[in-house]
């Protein structure tokens, strides 16, 4: 009688044993494929100033992903995951970006999305910002020093002198043909 309940008690200890490293295995499998499929998320906040510190409203700022490096692929990089992203600065300057893609995968697999945050503000020379959040220490929230951007020099030449070319910063009058120079513009 003692000798079956000790059975007993032992085929019930082996079968809850095989069922929790049974769970175990398909919470490691189900970690790995969550992190395959949901990458980490970050947001990004700043605040875009002039030269003298005043802080620069409605400004646009854009978070443009660059494509992603991946060491196990021919040409070593993959298109990005993430979609460009638009905002503009308050009334203080400050822009926020909520959920940008920041990484995926899981040890040799895992891959960083980087992106280059464009400024754009109205009689002020554009800035670009590389981005990168880290593998080792990722980052909920990124925290940008203040951005300053520099007032736009006027273009030397008027509007009104020959070869002026709208658009083009500090065009030079040309004497060539326009449609010559369409592939250089």
């Amino acid at each position: 009688m003692i000798g079956r309940l000790i059975l007993k008690a032992i085929s019930v200890l082996t079968f809850v044993c095989i069922a929790i490293v049974g769970l175990a295995v398909i919470l490691l499998v189900g970690w790995f494929f969550l992190a395959m499929v949901f990458p980490n998320r970050m947001n990004v906040i700043g605040r875009v100033t002039d030269s003298a510190g005043r802080p620069i409203k409605a400004v646009q700022v854009r978070a443009h992903p660059l494509a992603i490096f991946d060491a196990h692929s021919e040409n070593s990089t993959k298109p990005a995951r993430a979609k460009a992203q638009i905002v503009f600065t308050d009334g203080d300057g400050r822009f926020r970006f909520e959920r940008l893609i920041a990484s995926g995968g899981v040890k040799e697999g895992m891959w960083l999305q980087e992106y280059d945050i464009i400024i754009n503000a109205e009689g002020h020379r554009p800035e670009k910002i590389h981005l990168r959040n880290s593998c080792d220490r990722h980052m909920d929230l990124i925290k940008l020093e203040d951005i300053v951007l520099e007032e736009e020099k006027p273009d030397i030449i008027s509007p009104k002198a020959p070869g002026f070319m709208p658009g083009v910063r500090n065009s030079i009058p040309c004497r060539m043909p326009r449609h010559l120079l369409a592939g250089f513009v």
